[in-house]
């Protein structure tokens, strides 16, 4: 898959390698459970506490990723709670937020092991942070999706997942809420570009780039690298933080649709772009074989065009990476 590049300098050279590790690693994550030789039911035991005295917590809820059933199962009034008839496999224990406490995620590997008793999962008091996003006039830009990442260092190789996400209300303002403790990293995006289908000749000029607004993180950077980690301890606040979103030149791709069987049930053309963690699609759409497509409004930037042409009832027949 060669990605290819809208007028920049500058080639990300790890970009497409940590799209295809971070793929593979929610690939290994959220696949089927791995049967072991003996086929045998498993279980999970363990409690809930208050990170700060260590008292248990009743009536806390908590699912199991990874499991045939997604129903979760409450603590009882000691803490406890236990999960049965679950096959061999890798799950994720994950505790839903309660009166202002979180609690990490925890990993529990089930495929050559009967069971796992003794888990403690301790509960601390969520963070939070707000801020506002404003333009180069100091306005508020409205409707503008504002995520908090968890910072995975400068290991170029590890891609940051999504936290927490609000949008900005008419004031620009914006609230995460629920937060565990940890770092992240901040990031405000407007709108993606759309997909449009456009019929159009190879003589025919592209058309002129033009300005918009395009993601940017904080304190208001273009890039990830640049990006001011925001560090927050066990239900700390941190109020206030503001960035600016600015306009920049942005362009079009024009391209036609490739070639499929007969058979084939059109085309599945997806792009994606680095800044969108290499997992998050900007535009994606089914078109017939042959036929035009524009796509307006990026950036400068790297970016990768995936084909897959589809068989009557849906499934991929091949995959095409121009």
């Amino acid at each position: 898959m060669k990605p290819f590049l809208l007028h920049s300098s500058k080639l990300p050279a790890a970009a497409f390698a940590r799209w295809v590790l971070a793929a593979a690693f929610i690939a290994i994550l959220s696949g089927a459970p791995q049967e072991s030789p003996s086929g045998e039911s498993r279980f999970i035991k363990g409690k809930v506490i208050r990170a700060a005295d260590g008292q248990p917590v009743a009536g806390v809820e908590i699912r199991v990723f990874g499991a045939p059933q997604q129903d979760g199962v409450r603590t009882d009034e000691s803490g406890g709670f236990a999960i049965r008839g679950l096959p061999p496999g890798k799950y994720g224990l994950m505790v839903a937020p309660w009166s202002g406490y979180r609690a990490p995620e925890v990993a529990v590997d089930l495929r050559f092991l009967p069971g796992a008793d003794g888990i403690v999962i301790p509960l601390r008091k969520s963070a939070r942070i707000s801020g506002r996003i404003v333009n180069k006039d100091g306005k508020p830009w409205p409707k503008i999706q504002v995520s908090a990442l968890r910072d995975p260092g400068r290991n170029p190789w590890r891609v940051p997942d999504r936290a927490m996400a609000a949008l900005t209300d008419r004031e620009g303002r914006f609230v995460l809420e629920g937060l565990d403790q940890g770092s992240y990293l901040l990031l405000a995006e407007p709108p993606p570009a759309r997909w449009t289908q456009k019929s159009w000749s190879v003589d025919e000029a592209l058309p002129e780039p033009r300005r918009a607004v395009v993601p940017a993180w904080y304190p208001g950077v273009p890039d990830r690298d640049l990006a001011s980690p925001v560090s927050l301890a066990a239900g700390e606040e941190k109020e206030g933080l503001e960035w600016e979103l600015a306009e920049t030149r942005v362009y079009c791709v024009q391209s036609k649709a490739p070639a499929c069987p007969k058979e084939a049930d059109g085309a599945v053309l997806e792009l994606t772009n680095e800044l969108y963690l290499g997992s998050a699609s900007m535009a994606k759409e089914v078109l017939q074989p042959g036929q035009a497509w524009e796509v307006c409004g990026l950036a400068e930037g790297e970016y990768v065009l995936a084909a897959v042409c589809r068989a009557p009832e849906g499934q991929e027949l091949y995959s095409i990476h121009p």
